[in-house]
């Protein structure tokens, strides 16, 4: 019995850990500008009221340009515009999570 619970606990764990989230319309709460980074403080609408994470624009994300793009545009449509992002290994607790940009595919869709 505790080897099946072993290994019930082992897939679990596997499966939670290859896990992506695609997150549908993400606002924008903050954005903070460090040394090395743009740092994101973002809420997914199917949250709960008080939840956030963050997503770090690193240096070393070639795509970082096209994404900053996304949050600005989703900054300055507001509801006009959906942001999607889909993360590798995301979880909507502990609220304050912080996720890398390199492991985030940012999308968006403009509303009419």
């Amino acid at each position: 019995m505790k080897k099946l619970i072993l290994i019930i606990g082992l897939l679990m764990v596997t499966v939670h850990s290859t896990w992506a989230a695609k997150l549908d319309d993400v606002k924008v709460l903050g954005i903070a500008s460090e040394k090395d980074r743009v740092e994101l403080k973002l809420h997914v609408s199917s949250g709960s009221k008080d939840s956030f994470f963050f997503v770090g624009m690193v240096k070393s994300d070639a795509e970082s340009f096209e994404k900053m793009a996304l949050v600005i545009k989703k900054l300055l449509l507001g509801d006009n515009f959906k942001l999607n992002l889909n993360i590798k290994n995301f979880s909507m607790s502990p609220s304050g999570s912080y996720y890398p940009s390199d492991s985030v595919n940012f999308s968006g869709i403009e509303q009419e």
